[in-house]
């Protein structure tokens, strides 16, 4: 597979991450510490090519970027993709000196004195404008567009093209810039000049006697303001009208600015408008007043080296130890903030730095890629202060943090650490604990019933309770907002108010097996108590169980946090969480839902909504609202965000041996007691940058493509191959995507870890391919993207062609159809000649003979008349009788022969009548189905028509049709297709009268005369020919018949009209479904449509 550029796969890229604790912000004085940060580095061993970063930025789309001697740096929290000439040719070599974004998301690449932009997926090379000109500096003004100098000119990037400001060059060499509003750039230069570049030209601002001798700093504010550092001071005016700024303290080293392009400012302005000035090592702010200087009381170094703004306009100090090494500060908007970092950091025009919208820090030098950031967690342990043995319980309260230990006492977060109790014992063993009113702590500890801690004064329960006492080992307490405390010793209940102690009765105890695991008051100061098997509600003296389901059998209750609208959510030790909402109960499971874990020890509601659960695989951050679309059912999952270590969170499981073990303080912070110290959690800092997926490149039959828009591409072998990542620096080995390609397979298929998806031989068509990304630890998508792909077809993978083929193909078979009827017809015209001539020669046989037996009758008529003469005269040769015997054995002789020739020519005349009859038959029969033909049907309908006419007598005509007979003969040959006539004429003769005439019509049609039958006798006998066709057992396909009736009626004149009815019955029946019969009458009264 051809990459456009080339990929350095981290198998684990966070491999150098340590948490170093730097606290940013003083104690408040509440025992309250900052934040911590996390610190990792990258370097050649973890994969980065380069150690050494020149610049470092951020795109819209998550990625971060490298400015480094080695190439063009793409970094997505798993992979450093490099680019260089090679791969980018755009690019003019290795050497990256500068990289900004300007506000539409273009990044701007500066190498080696040229310019080049990538937008989208794209690197394209922008110094046309330029006319070959170096380019000094590069940055993004106030109006989010993108500037550029070079010796003798200042170009603006508005619209996405480079215009040069002004046609006038530039008097000499400037490298510090300020952009103002109206498309004007002031520049310093040397020997006190200041000149403004607008469209107008170049005018020289003051002079040397003005800003004195050297050379000239300048920057402007968002405001349109234009500062000026100089050997006078610094200035401050509006349209180049400037005033002195006055100085809280002397500015007496302003000597080093800006004197060549790769000198340090000694003056710059955020992106608040504050402005900073470098005056030796020290540094000057002000934002709109006076010049102060930074003190160590702001945090700030105090031998600055030099400053800098990153890509996001965050001002950054380098302070460099005697050791040589660098330490960094970042300007947080109110004070310093230290960073250590190891090596010396890099950069000479800028810090290589940047701070990302998550309030990130990116920091390059020489020994490769810091990536600093706040933590959401901080662990608490022996190093803190907290005893080595099991804490137990926590309590937030007015004066603190309060945390039970077990065997080893009471402890409170002071001054930013926990220092133990002394009005508790130290070997107390504290088993719950509950915060109140200012100063007043509850304490439920082994060996006494319960100890309140009064402004730090122990005070044990009997003092406040005089009778009845409770049990020695308080495990649970809550207090309700009259002030009334409810606790429990595991076992039993009591509510304690107004110095009395009652004892409550559970009447529902039987369900939950005796034991309380959980007692909560929520906000209408309804008690909530778990216990084995499910939880019961106390409200106004009223106890309602919801002990009774099944799936909560020998679960106990671990925890119990109110939500939003009334509902209260209840943590269980092997049955998931349950939440019951206007007393109903549903329950989550891991299987069934999709939650992370059944074993929940304890959870929180902060502010913003989110649930807070920990359990035996740790916390675990959710939404409300989606896990109450999950209850509801109306999702599958929610989204459950796993709380790392890399987050600060290195507890481990929460306890789960008392109560209690979650509690928020006044700040909102959420205090978790697990099974290795107390982990604060900081719900604030949870909202962090989304992890987007992107696609990275698509290439199709081998040709790379921009994917920002649908991908068109030209007839190929149907190869795709697309790259894709998901941008996450935190846990990024944890990704795991899943892709389809829409209109191939719309099938999710699971990669794993995998980056990349190949098809091979895809047809033409319209393709979208879809990649989403997940967390290994949940099973809702973090994000998704897309990309629309049509593959273009050969001309003969078209339709039109294929249609063009098909149609060629009817064409051809139409044009052979009409050659062999046209040759059938020759045919059958030859034969009816050869017919037509023998029937003439037996025509003139059958004169011939009729000649000679007239010729014969004749003679016998003659011979007649002379055996009458002979009897005549008989009598007269009676007497010559003697004499005549001769003569009248000649005379029997020749009567005799006479027989015999007439016996003969009444053979013959038998013969000629039997070979006439034989004619006639030849005449009017079909050859191939022996029925009667065409002909013979049309001389027989007329004899019919004339006698129906003459007598008055019903007649009608069948008309019959072999459905799809030409598909039958094109399938199984004509020798089978003759057969099936042969057949169906068999049938016809089988089932008619004797009366009836079927013949064949033409082709596969047949016809019927059905004299002296109304319409109903010949539609039974329709449909009973229908039923034997159908029914009859043929030997390739069922075949079937379509069937017209017609019945002679008022009007019709002559048989022609019978034939015709007939046919439009017949293509009525052909045209609703085939294998059916229809009646004339019945498509006349329906007015159906005819041919």
């Amino acid at each position: 597979m051809r990459f456009l550029h080339t990929t350095l796969v981290v198998l684990m890229v966070v491999c150098s991450s340590l948490t170093i604790g730097a606290q940013t912000h003083a104690d408040d004085g509440s025992g309250q510490t900052s934040v911590t940060r996390s610190v990792s580095l990258w370097d050649t061993e973890h994969g980065l090519p380069s150690n050494k970063i020149n610049a470092i930025t951020k795109t819209p789309d998550g990625y971060v970027w490298l400015a480094t001697s080695e190439g063009l740096i793409r970094f997505d929290g798993m992979r450093f993709s490099v680019f260089e000439h090679h791969s980018a040719p755009a690019l003019p070599g290795s050497v990256i000196d500068d990289l900004v974004v300007d506000g539409h998301g273009t990044l701007w690449i500066l190498a080696q004195g040229r310019v080049v932009r990538r937008d989208g997926d794209q690197f394209s090379d922008a110094g046309a404008a330029l006319a070959g000109a170096s380019v000094n500096r590069m940055w993004r003004g106030e109006d989010q567009e993108i500037y550029l100098a070079t010796d003798a000119a200042v170009y603006h990037g508005g619209g996405g093209k480079l215009a040069r400001i002004g046609s006038v060059p530039l008097p000499e060499v400037c490298y510090s810039f300020a952009d103002l509003p109206g498309n004007r750039v002031l520049a310093g230069g040397s020997q006190g000049r200041l000149y403004s570049i607008s469209d107008q030209g170049v005018h020289t601002v003051g002079s040397a006697a003005f800003f004195g001798n050297g050379s000239v700093s300048v920057v402007s504010d968002h405001k349109g303001g234009e500062w000026v550092a100089c050997a006078n001071g610094v200035y401050h005016g509006y349209k180049d009208n400037f005033i002195p700024r006055r100085a809280s303290a002397p500015l007496s080293d302003l000597a080093w600015m800006w004197t060549t392009k790769d000198s340090t400012p000694n003056l710059l302005c955020e992106a608040d408008g504050t402005i900073w000035v470098q005056n030796g090592s020290r540094l000057f702010h002000s934002h709109y007043g006076t010049l102060d200087p930074c003190t160590a009381q702001d945090g700030a170094p105090a031998h600055c080296a030099r400053m800098g703004l990153d890509a996001g306009g965050r001002l950054w100090a380098v302070e460099t130890t005697a050791a040589g090494n660098a330490v960094l500060y970042a300007w947080n908007g109110e004070r310093f903030e230290k960073i250590p970092v190891n090596g010396a950091v890099y950069g000479s025009v800028r810090v290589p730095a940047y701070t990302d919208e998550s309030g990130d820090y990116w920091i390059g030098g020489q020994s490769g890629l810091i990536w600093s950031r706040e933590q959401i967690c901080r662990t608490f342990g022996k190093a803190d202060g907290l005893p080595e043995s099991e804490l137990t319980t926590a309590a937030a309260g007015h004066d603190g943090i309060w945390v039970g230990s077990q065997g080893s006492g009471l402890y409170r977060l002071a001054h930013g650490r926990f220092v133990r109790n002394a009005g508790m014992p130290a070997d107390a063993n504290i088993t719950s604990l509950a915060a109140f009113a200012p100063g007043d702590l509850w304490v439920g500890r082994e060996g006494i019933e319960v100890a309140a801690l009064n402004h730090g004064a122990l005070e044990d329960f009997p003092s406040r309770y005089p009778a009845p006492h409770l049990s020695n080992i308080m495990r649970y307490l809550a207090r309700d907002s009259h002030g009334t405390l409810w606790a429990s010793d595991g076992v039993l209940l009591f509510r304690c108010d107004d110095h009395h102690v009652t004892r409550v009765e559970i009447k529902s105890a039987e369900f939950l097996m005796g034991e309380i695991t959980g007692v909560f008051v929520d906000s209408h100061d309804n008690v909530w108590v778990g216990g084995f098997g499910g939880f019961i509600e106390l409200h106004d003296g009223t106890m309602m169980s919801y002990a009774q389901n099944p799936k909560l059998t020998g679960c106990r209750v671990t925890s119990i946090c109110e939500g939003s609208d009334g509902a209260v959510w209840f943590g269980f030790n092997g049955a998931g969480l349950a939440r019951w909402k206007d007393g109903d109960v549903k329950i989550l499971t891991v299987a069934a839902n999709g939650i992370p874990s059944d074993y929940i020890n304890g959870m929180a509601r902060d502010k913003d909504g989110r649930f807070w659960i920990g359990g035996s695989r740790g916390i675990y951050c959710v939404d409300e609202v989606q896990l109450s679309a999950v209850t509801d059912g109306r999702a599958p999952t929610a989204p459950f965000t796993r709380i790392e270590k890399a987050d600060g969170a290195a507890g481990g499981a929460l306890q789960t041996r008392y109560g209690n073990c979650v509690t928020e303080d006044d700040e909102g912070m959420l205090w978790f007691v697990c099974e290795h110290g107390l982990v604060r959690v900081d719900p604030s800092q949870f909202a962090r940058t989304p992890t987007p997926t992107l696609l990275e490149s698509v290439y199709v039959n081998g040709k790379n493509y921009s994917f920002g828009h649908t991908i068109i591409a030209p007839p190929g072998s149907g190869d795709l191959n697309i790259e894709y990542t998901a941008i996450r620096f935190v846990s990024s080995q944890r990704l795991r995507f899943e892709y389809r390609l829409r209109g191939y397979n719309s099938r999710w298929i699971d990669i794993g870890a995998g980056r990349s998806a190949a098809y091979m031989n895809l047809p033409p068509g319209t393709y979208t391919f879809d990649v989403r990304s997940y967390d290994a630890h949940s099973t809702t998508p973090l994000s998704r993207a897309s990309v629309t792909v049509i593959l273009k077809p050969f001309y003969y993978q078209t339709t039109a062609f294929r249609a063009a083929c098909v149609m060629a193909i009817l064409v051809t078979i139409w044009f052979l159809f009409l050659l062999r009827t046209r040759m059938l017809m020759a045919r059958t015209r030859k034969l009816e000649a050869i017919v037509e001539a023998r029937t003439s020669d037996l025509k003139k046989a059958h004169e011939t003979v009729a000649a000679a037996y007239e010729q014969l009758e004749d003679q016998k008529q003659e011979l007649e008349m002379h055996n009458e003469m002979l009897q005549n005269t008989q009598a007269e040769l009676e007497a010559q009788n003697d004499e005549l015997q001769s003569a009248q054995s000649e005379l029997e002789r020749q009567n005799n022969e006479l027989q015999r020739m007439r016996a003969e020519l009444e053979r013959e005349k038998a013969a000629l009548a039997e070979a006439n009859v034989h004619l006639n038959a030849l005449a009017i029969t079909d050859g191939l189905t022996g029925l009667t033909n065409h002909r013979g049907f049309q001389d027989q309908l007329e004899r019919e028509w004339t006698r129906s006419m003459r007598y008055g007598d019903s007649l009608s005509l069948l008309l019959l049709d072999v459905d799809h007979f030409k598909q039958y003969n094109d399938t199984y040959g004509h020798p089978q297709g003759d057969t099936v006539l042969k057949t169906i004429a068999r049938l016809l003769m089988e089932n008619c009268r004797d009366t009836d005439t079927p013949a064949r019509y033409g082709g596969e049609e047949f016809v019927v005369v059905v004299p002296q039958t109304d319409s109903v006798g010949v539609a039974e006998l329709a449909e009973r020919i229908r039923e034997v066709i159908a029914s009859a057992p043929w030997p390739d396909r069922p075949v079937t018949a379509s069937i017209g009736v017609v019945t002679y009626t008022a009007g019709m004149l002559n048989g022609r009209d019978l034939i015709e009815f007939a046919d439009q019955a017949l293509y009525f029946s052909k045209t609703h479904g085939r294998n059916r019969v229809t009646a004339y009458a019945h498509i006349a009264e329906t007015a159906a449509p005819v041919r």
